[in-house]
């Protein structure tokens, strides 16, 4: 059963994927058929971007991961990732034009949030991936 789920999961990420670029294609024609000037490229990730939950969430996981060689093994790896949030939220407010001192003190909150959000979403992977290597069953059931 737990591999029938992995594989359904694994099928609708799939899918969602290859239906990304079919609807930003469908979203950017030109309505009145007429010529329009290339914009940008799309980037893999913007300043914008990273002010958002979800992309300094995503950037958090991935600056911790790859920082954690590097990281002090005395030291908890929670804590990496809380300056690494930290200093991504203030980085894109400053380069976007909207850090301030309330933006900065909220910016304190919200990396604890995306600080405990990528922790534990990590761990939950780490053990998922864990459990179908061995064969056991989830802790939950």
């Amino acid at each position: 059963m737990k591999k029938v789920l992995i594989f359904a999961a694994a099928f609708i990420v799939f899918i969602a994927l290859l239906l990304v670029p079919a609807t930003c294609i469908a979203d950017g024609a030109p309505e009145d058929g007429a010529q329009t000037a290339l914009s940008e490229p799309a980037q893999f990730y913007s300043w914008d971007m990273i002010t958002t939950y979800s992309g300094c969430l995503a950037l958090t996981i991935l600056l911790t991961q790859f920082l954690k060689p590097l990281w002090p093994s005395r030291w908890k790896t929670q804590y990496l990732s809380y300056i690494a949030a930290f200093v991504l939220l203030n980085l894109a407010n400053l380069i976007t034009g909207n850090l301030s001192w309330s933006s900065f003190g909220l910016n304190f909150l919200n990396a604890i949030i995306i600080s405990f959000a990528a922790n534990g979403g990590y761990n939950n992977f780490k053990e998922a991936v864990e459990e179908t290597e061995t064969g056991d069953e989830p802790k939950g059931e």
